[in-house]
């Protein structure tokens, strides 16, 4: 599969390779295990969002993460040709994952690593600011109409868990960091978004009737 993707793809290299067996192991697993199309997508979603966590998120990839995810997908029906994995995702996700869902990713993300004190070290107190700037930046941006109501809730709802943390936690010379969050609830509340932001509304399925039970291991 890597040989093929890297033709159109020159950025994946060997670690790429390592991760997508990993995905197309767990895929295989959902489509054994679940027989509902609902918790196969949210599965996908999952893929997707644990490949960013460990690959895409890597400057190489150039926001081009989500592309190669679609073009990974095509490709893992030429080893499962039964699979309609590439179906799922086109029927319940719309077709692009689009800019407000990779910046709601990339802040949730940041928030993360800053939590945990990943890739801060030294320059702590740093990261919490870069992470208030990344909030501040998408609510000037994105926030000033109707276009993005979806989006800007949730981004509200990112600055009520930020707000209620810094009144618990006072460090960096007055200003505040919030308490860690482990991955698994990054993942889920990302998942809990999408669901509500990307999945299509249909006569066949009330989505309130749904509720995310994914969990990470």
């Amino acid at each position: 599969m890597r040989n093929r993707m890297n033709r159109q793809y020159s950025e994946i290299d060997d670690s790429f390779e390592s991760n997508c067996n990993k995905a197309i192991a767990y895929l295989k697993y959902l489509e054994e295990q679940y027989q509902g199309e609902i918790d196969t997508a949210k599965g996908i979603i999952y893929v997707y969002c644990w490949l960013y966590d460990v690959e895409f998120n890597k400057a190489q990839y150039n926001k081009n993460g989500i592309n190669i995810y679609k073009k990974f997908l095509n490709e893992y029906t030429l080893i499962e040709s039964m699979s309609n994995i590439p179906g799922i995702f086109q029927t319940y996700l719309k077709g692009n994952i689009d800019e407000n869902l990779k910046n709601l990713y990339d802040l949730y993300y940041k928030f993360d690593k800053f939590k945990n004190k990943v890739k801060c070290e030294n320059s702590y107190c740093k990261c919490a600011e870069e992470c208030s700037n990344i909030y501040k930046k998408y609510k000037q941006e994105k926030c000033g109409n109707d276009d993005n109501t979806d989006f800007c809730k949730e981004l509200h709802n990112f600055e009520r868990h930020y707000n209620d943390y810094l009144k618990a936690h006072n460090t960096c010379d007055g200003n505040s960091y919030i308490r860690v969050i482990l991955f698994p609830i990054l993942i889920t509340s990302i998942i809990s978004f999408i669901v509500f932001f990307l999945f299509k509304v249909t006569n066949k399925f009330n989505l309130n009737k749904y509720k995310i039970n994914t969990s990470i291991k």
